[in-house]
């Protein structure tokens, strides 16, 4: 369910501007997002869909904190995250989830 406003990506953005952001089964857009923006959220979903959603948490915080440890850098950090590596670069596929595989976000892991 895709949720146009500006609240929750405002309150998450507190610590780093975000368009969006998907909290299962939910995704919160802004009103400017694109349907890039949207096909990337999506791609969230089926990554949380997979790990059956609180591993997801679990393993992209884990990424995110190792991250901002090895590059000091919290945007650094949040663009090497195994899940958004994948989503940012099928985000402009709008093919991309009718053809992936489970769990293609494996070849993302550093």
């Amino acid at each position: 369910m895709i949720i146009i406003g500006n609240l929750v990506p405002d309150l998450v953005s507190i610590f780093m501007r975000v368009k969006g952001i998907t909290i299962f089964p939910f995704i919160f857009l802004r009103p400017t997002a694109t349907e890039i923006n949207i096909n990337h959220e999506k791609i969230h979903i089926r990554q949380q869909l997979e790990l059956l959603v609180v591993l997801f948490y679990v393993l992209y915080f884990l990424d995110y904190a190792i991250g901002i440890i090895k590059y000091r850098n919290t945007r650094l950090a949040y663009k090497n995250i195994t899940w958004e590596k994948e989503a940012y670069a099928n985000q402009e596929n709008f093919a991309y989830l009718k053809r992936r595989k489970w769990y293609a976000f494996v070849k993302y892991i550093k």
